[in-house]
C-alpha cells in the first residue's frame, strides 16, 4: 500500500487534476491506500462522485464544457480510465486491484509530465 500511497500524494500534487472536475480522485484514492475505503466502497465513492460531476457539467455553457475539455484533457482520460477499472468489476484479489490502480495513476503521471 505504501505504493499507492506515495503515487496519491504525486496526484495532490498535480495542479491541473486539483483545478479539473476529476479533482476529487486523488482524495479517495488516498482514502483507498491509507485503509480508509475498501474496494467496494472506492468503488461507489468514484461512481457517485463522477456522476455528480457530469451533471455539473452538463449544467455548464457550454463554451465553458469545451474548454474544460481543452485544459483537461488528460485529467478526463484519467478519470475515464479508472472509472473502466471500477466499473470492469473489482478483482478479488486485492494485490491486482492495487496494480491496476497503481498503472492507472502512473500512467496519468507519466501523460502529465508531456
Amino acid at each position: 500500500m505504501s505504493g499507492l500511497i506515495a503515487l496519491t500524494e504525486k496526484l495532490n500534487g498535480s495542479y491541473e487534476l486539483k483545478n479539473s472536475m476529476a479533482a476529487f480522485i486523488p482524495e479517495l484514492l488516498a482514502q483507498y491506500a491509507r485503509g480508509e475505503l475498501d474496494k467496494d466502497l472506492l468503488r461507489a465513492a468514484l461512481l457517485r462522485r463522477n456522476k455528480d460531476a457530469q451533471f455539473y457539467n452538463m449544467h455548464m455553457p457550454r463554451e465553458d464544457r469545451l474548454n474544460n475539455l481543452r485544459l483537461f484533457h488528460k485529467e478526463f482520460v484519467f478519470a475515464d480510465r479508472l472509472l473502466d477499472l471500477v466499473e470492469a468489476g473489482v478483482p478479488e484479489d486485492d494485490a491486482a486491484f492495487d496494480a491496476a490502480l497503481a498503472e492507472c495513476m502512473g500512467e496519468y503521471l507519466r501523460s502529465a509530465e508531456d
